[in-house]
Formats: structure tokens, sequence, C-alpha cells
């Protein structure tokens, strides 16, 4: 682990909930195996990543309100800094609102969150799946 990673904060960002070409031929390529590669992950500004202390396939927390999930961070010059892009799925519905209304996307695709690097492990789709279950049951 570089210094710099154990010296960099955690870091408030807003994160948008994007449609990804990549998953579907992740998918379609490389099955569930490639369709978890491109969608466990959030694309930031390189200047983001810096903030937080990792590089292109480090691992990152990702906390809002709602959840914390760990995904693989790359960088995109598809965004500004400020704002991190997940593909829509189990890891960026973990971290969303879960009682909401089909109507109201902007509590759905767009949330606040605290990114930190770390190097635990991606969270297992079984975990989310799990986490989603137990919240039912409440």
């Amino acid at each position: 682990m570089s210094l710099l990673r154990l010296l960099a904060p955690k870091t408030e960002i807003n994160i948008c909930g994007v449609r990804s070409i990549e998953q579907s031929i992740g998918k379609a390529e490389r099955g569930l195996e490639g369709y978890i590669e491109t969608t466990a992950v959030i694309l930031m500004h390189k200047e983001d990543m810096g903030k937080v202390g990792v590089k292109n396939g480090d691992r990152v927390k990702v906390s809002s309100a709602y959840g914390t999930v760990i995904v693989k961070a790359y960088e995109t010059d598809e965004t500004n800094p400020g704002l991190a892009l997940m593909p829509n799925g189990p890891w960026f519905n973990a971290i969303t609102e879960g009682d909401i209304q089909v109507t109201w996307g902007g509590h759905y695709y767009l949330v606040r969150a605290t990114l930190e690097a770390t190097n635990k492990e991606v969270t297992r789709l079984e975990e989310i799946e799990k986490s989603f279950l137990e919240e039912d049951k409440e």
C-alpha cells in the first residue's frame, strides 16, 4: 500500500448510475464473471482518484446513507471532478434508497457517498443479495 493511500482521507462525491455497454459485452463474452468485472466498478475523474489515493484497478469502499460496497476504481474522462459514475446493477443498487417510486429517478440515479481506499475484496454478489433479502424481512 502506498504512503499516499495511507494518508488519503475519505472523500465525499456524487455518484450517478449509468447504463454501460461494457456490462452487456462482458456478460455476453464471459458470462457472470464478465458481468461482475464490468458492473462492480466506479468510474472516476483523475482528480478524484488522486484525492482518494487510488489508481486504475484499485479497490474503494463506497458508503452512502443506504449501504456500503467495495468496487474497483477506474479513471474516466467522461465525468468531472466531484461526480463519479457507477453502472446500474447490484453494486449501485446497494448504495441507493430502497423504497423509491419509479418516477422519482433522481433518488435512484444520483447518490451522495464517501469513498476511501481499501485492500478488502470486491463485495460478492451473494453478499448484496443477502443484504437485500434481510432488508425485505424488516
